[in-house]
C-alpha cells in the first residue's frame, strides 16, 4: 500500500510542472504529457516527449522508426487489456499499478500512432 501512495504521490506531484514544460517545449501537448506523467510516471513522460521532438523542428521520423512505432502500437494494446484486466482482478496495492500501467500503455500506442501519421502527413504536403 505504501508502494502504490508513493507512486501516485510522486507522479501526481511532478505531472503539473512536467506538463508545463512538455506544452512550452515539446510537441506532445499538454492533457499527453499530464496523462503519461500519471500513469507511465515522469520518467515515461520524459521518453515519451523527446520522442516527439522540439516545437520549433519539424517531426521527420526515419522508416525505420515508424515501422517500429507502428509495430509496437498495435501489439501494446493487447498487453494493455491484459495488465488492466489482470490488475482488478488481483487484489492488494499493486493490482492499481497494474491497471495505471496498462492504461498509460493503451495511450502510449495510440500517441505513437498519432505522431507517425502525423510526421507522415507533412511530408506529403
Amino acid at each position: 500500500m505504501l508502494f502504490m501512495l508513493l507512486y501516485v504521490l510522486i507522479g501526481t506531484y511532478l505531472a503539473v510542472p512536467m506538463a508545463y514544460w512538455v506544452q512550452s517545449s515539446k510537441n506532445m501537448g499538454y492533457w499527453w504529457a499530464l496523462f503519461f506523467c500519471i500513469t507511465l510516471t515522469p520518467v515515461g513522460c520524459y521518453i515519451l516527449a523527446k520522442l516527439s521532438g522540439d516545437k520549433s523542428e519539424e517531426i521527420v521520423l526515419p522508416l525505420f522508426t515508424q515501422v517500429v512505432i507502428l509495430m509496437n502500437s498495435f501489439l501494446a494494446p493487447a498487453i494493455a487489456a491484459w495488465m488492466v484486466v489482470a490488475g482488478f482482478l488481483r487484489e492488494g496495492p499493486f493490482g492499481w499499478v497494474l491497471v495505471l500501467a496498462g492504461t498509460g500503455l493503451a495511450g502510449a500506442s495510440l500517441f505513437g500512432v498519432l505522431l507517425v501519421f502525423r510526421s507522415r502527413a507533412d511530408d506529403e504536403l
